[in-house]
């Protein structure tokens, strides 16, 4: 079987689709209870939206993993620096 460029986008961005929410949820879980009460977040909120928009809502597992990784994600990892 022979893939041309035009496949190879597809299946480079179908991918991301996936793995991009994967990425958000797994993070979300690896952080620790004091992160999330240090930045005023909820784990339990995002863990579930992130999951069931990854498995059900199509392209918005993407965006909202996009949002959590540019904005909850920095302050979680400020939160873990700054932890005694």
């Amino acid at each position: 079987m022979n893939i041309g460029p035009t496949e190879l986008v597809i299946l480079l961005a179908l991918v991301s689709l996936l793995v991009l929410p994967v990425w958000a949820l797994v993070d979300a879980l690896q952080a620790t209870d004091a992160q999330w009460v240090a930045v005023g977040q909820q784990r339990t909120v995002w863990v579930a939206l992130l999951a069931i928009c990854t498995l059900c809502a199509g392209p918005v597992g993407p965006v909202l993993a996009v949002v959590y990784l540019v904005s909850v994600r920095p302050k979680l990892a400020a939160a873990k620096r700054t932890a005694p």
